[in-house]
């Protein structure tokens, strides 16, 4: 039963990563590339030491396993400060990769030396194979390194909450439930059964959630890198917003001509009231027959053109996005041009009656 436990984590797991290599790769992060790596080669893991005849068999099973236990949540700690939009030194990353580098070390060394373990012998139970072991000194350092990623990843979240408005707040909080989950299953799953190991179906809980936050960051990226430099070079800003009208991201156009929008959360509506209804009318007048018609929008002295269309992920229709044009200089023009042919409009009607009147008194 166990072994079908560790198995279908794997299957999960396996799925997942394939979906998300399939789908999102070219377009993601790398640290996300490098979860779906790691997730399926440390869950086999778990299956090599189950069905493991010997010791020798369990611990290359459990070289695998401390792969991903190692670096999972490094690289989980990576993607929650991509995903906060908080930019991470690279002097971090190289210590942190440093530090979870000696310890897998440590791990790679077990059966030739007694650093990480002391003493291992197997054995058997709920029909698998299980690793009674005795730590060795650099194992002490692998709980506190896990405790250390999962403190600054959660410090991390709770930065870019209060901090950090165009983070996607639901993306945030699926994240909390990632660290949540892996706390539950380093820690607390272990006190619940020693013998069966919980971090499988924590990663499996993982490649799920982090699967629904890839679909969902497609919707935020108003700033990949030719794109923000192709929307920012000129006078057009985009603004998107889901099917609730709330605020998914804008481009730095958008944020000056709209300034509301910068204090404006991902996955909120407009703060500003104001703005927040016209939005929605726009958007209203554009669903009542799903054709964008220009609309214009004052301040400040400048007129901004404005048109709805729908915003596509690929072929899937994901919400609105927004076009704003600075008008002005046009408009000003049409105005300049309304106001001479009114008055020459006038100035001809008033000939026209004072050759009438001449042709009246002749």
């Amino acid at each position: 039963m166990v072994l079908i436990y560790y198995l279908s984590m794997f299957i999960i797991v396996t799925i997942c990563s394939a979906i998300y290599f399939w789908r999102w790769h070219k377009n993601c992060d790398i640290s996300f590339t490098l979860i779906y790596v790691l997730m399926p080669l440390a869950t086999i893991g778990y299956v090599m030491v189950a069905v493991s005849p010997d010791v020798g068999a369990a611990m290359s099973g459990t070289k695998f396993v401390y792969l991903g236990g190692v670096y999972m949540e490094l690289v989980i700690t990576i993607s929650i400060f991509s995903l906060g939009k908080i930019k991470l030194p690279r002097w971090a990353i190289f210590i942190a990769l440093l530090a979870s580098s000696f310890i897998y070390a440590g791990a790679l060394s077990t059966g030739f030396d007694q650093v990480f373990y002391k003493k291992v012998t197997i054995i058997k139970q709920y029909g698998i194979s299980v690793l009674d072991k005795e730590y060795g000194p650099v194992h002490a350092f692998f709980y506190p390194l896990v405790i250390l990623y999962v403190v600054i990843g959660l410090g991390a979240l709770i930065y870019a909450f209060k901090k950090k408005p165009d983070a996607s707040r639901t993306n945030l909080s699926l994240m909390v439930v990632t660290q949540v989950v892996t706390v539950f299953a380093f820690f607390v799953g272990r006190m619940i059964t020693e013998a069966v190991e919980w971090v499988p179906v924590a990663y499996a809980v993982d490649a799920i959630v982090y699967l629904i936050i890839m679909d969902r960051t497609t919707l935020y990226s108003m700033d990949d890198t030719i794109l923000e430099t192709l929307l920012n070079s000129g006078d057009v800003g985009y603004v998107s917003f889901d099917f609730r009208q709330n605020f998914l991201g804008a481009t730095d156009k958008a944020k000056f001509y709209l300034p509301a929008l910068q204090h404006t959360f991902a996955d909120k509506p407009i703060a500003d009231e104001e703005i927040r209804n016209m939005v929605d009318k726009w958007i209203l007048d554009f669903l009542s027959d799903e054709v964008s018609r220009e609309q214009y929008y004052e301040n400040n002295g400048r007129i901004y053109k404005i048109g709805v269309k729908y915003l596509y992920d690929g072929k899937r229709v994901r919400g609105f996005q927004m076009r704003i044009e600075d008008d002005t200089d046009h408009q000003q023009y049409l105005h300049t041009l309304e106001s001479y042919n009114k008055n020459l409009k006038e100035e001809l009607t008033l000939k026209t009656k004072l050759l009438e009147e001449c042709r009246n008194k002749a």
